[in-house]
C-alpha cells in the first residue's frame, strides 16, 4: 500500500479516534518545537525574513524528500486541484502574515489566546457548511481547553482591553485557520497529504519573498547563511513539514474541529519545554492551565467516542428493522 497515499475519510470509524487524536498531539509537538524556534529567531532577524526562511527550508525539505523517495508524482497534482491548492496556500500566508503584523502591535500574549479562537471558527464553519456534529459535552470540553490555555500562558486580564486593530488581525488569522481546515476536508480531500502540504507551504514562502521584497529586507536574509542563523532555520522547516503532515493526517480522520482542538495543547507544550530548555518558571496558574488543558482534550474525545457509538448503535437498529420488514414480506 501506498504510504504517501491520502487517508480517506472515515467519519464514524471508531479506529480512526485513536489513530487521528494521536496525529493531533504530533502536530501539537511539532508545532511547538517551531514556536520556540522563531521566538528566539525574531529576536535577531524581522519577522518576514523568519517567515521567508522558514519556509523556504520547509519547501527544501518536502520537495528533496519525496524527490529522493522517488515520490515526484506529488509534486504534480492535476491541474483541477490548482485553484484549491492556490486558495490553501494564500490562506496560510494570511494566517502567518495577520499574526506577526498583529504581535508587532500587540503582545504574543494576546496573539496566543486569540488565535486558539481557530477551534470555534472551525466548529462553526464546519456545522454550517459540511454538516459535522458537535456530540455531547464537546462544546464543554472546548470551553475547558480554552480556558486552560489561557491560564497556562497566565493571562492578565489587563491585557484583554478593548478590541484593537491588533485584536483583529489575530482574529482574521483565527479565522483563516478555521476555513482552511473545512476547505482542506472538502475540496482536497483526496489529494495526497504531501501535496498539500508542498503546495501549501510553496505559495506561502512565495508571498513571503513578496513581503520580504516591499519591505527591502533582502540584505537581512543573506544572513541566514551563517550556520548560527541557517541551521536554526534549516530544522524549523523539518518541524514544520512534520506539523503539517501530522496535521492533514488528523485532519483526516477526524472532524475538522477536533484536529483543531490540538492546537489547544500548544500552550502547556510550549510552557513545559521552556521550563526545561530555558529554565523558564511555571507557576501553579500554569500549571492548572495545563492540567485543564489535558482534562479537556479527554472530554472531546470521549464525546466523540459516544456520538460514533449512538450512531452505529442506530445503523445497527435501521438494518435490523429492514431484515426484519423483508422477513415479514417473504
Amino acid at each position: 500500500m501506498d504510504s504517501l497515499a491520502p487517508v480517506e475519510v472515515a467519519p464514524h470509524g471508531r479506529h480512526n479516534v485513536p489513530v487521528g487524536a494521536a496525529w493531533g498531539v504530533a502536530m501539537a509537538c511539532f508545532y511547538s518545537s517551531v514556536f520556540l524556534i522563531w521566538g528566539r529567531m525574531t529576536k535577531v532577524l524581522p519577522s518576514p525574513v523568519v517567515g521567508f526562511g522558514a519556509y523556504a527550508g520547509a519547501l527544501l525539505v518536502i520537495v528533496v524528500g519525496l524527490l529522493l523517495a522517488g515520490r515526484g508524482e506529488h509534486l504534480r497534482p492535476a491541474r483541477r486541484h490548482w485553484s484549491g491548492l492556490l486558495i490553501i496556500g494564500a490562506i496560510g500566508f494570511t494566517i502567518n502574515a495577520s499574526a506577526l503584523a498583529g504581535i508587532a502591535l500587540s503582545t504574543a500574549t494576546k496573539a496566543a489566546i486569540l488565535t486558539r479562537t481557530d477551534t470555534f471558527f472551525a466548529a462553526l464553519l464546519a456545522v454550517l457548511f459540511i454538516g459535522e456534529r458537535l456530540g455531547r459535552g464537546a462544546i464543554p470540553g472546548l470551553l475547558l481547553m480554552f480556558a486552560g490555555a489561557g491560564l497556562s500562558m497566565d493571562v492578565r486580564l489587563s491585557e484583554l482591553t478593548l478590541p484593537s486593530g491588533a485584536d483583529l488581525l489575530f482574529l482574521v488569522a483565527a479565522l483563516c485557520l478555521g476555513l482552511n481546515a473545512v476547505i482542506i476536508k472538502t475540496r482536497l480531500r483526496h489529494l495526497s497529504r504531501f501535496t498539500v502540504a508542498a503546495f501549501n507551504i510553496g505559495v506561502t514562502m512565495c508571498l513571503f519573498a513578496v513581503l520580504v521584497t516591499v519591505g527591502g529586507q533582502w540584505g537581512e536574509v543573506s544572513r541566514l547563511v551563517s550556520p548560527a542563523l541557517g541551521l536554526p532555520i534549516l530544522l524549523c522547516g523539518c518541524l514544520m513539514v512534520g506539523s503539517y503532515i501530522s496535521y492533514y493526517s488528523a485532519l483526516a480522520l477526524l472532524q475538522s474541529w477536533e484536529a483543531r482542538s490540538f492546537s489547544l495543547l500548544v500552550p502547556p507544550i510550549v510552557g513545559v519545554a521552556s521550563l526545561i530548555l530555558f529554565g523558564e518558571t511555571v507557576g501553579g496558574v500554569r500549571v492548572a492551565g495545563m492540567a485543564c488543558v489535558v482534562a479537556g482534550a479527554l472530554i472531546v474525545n470521549r464525546a466523540r467516542s459516544a456520538e460514533e457509538q449512538r450512531v452505529l448503535h442506530s445503523g445497527a437498529e435501521l438494518r435490523c428493522g429492514g431484515l426484519s420488514e423483508r422477513r415479514d414480506v417473504e
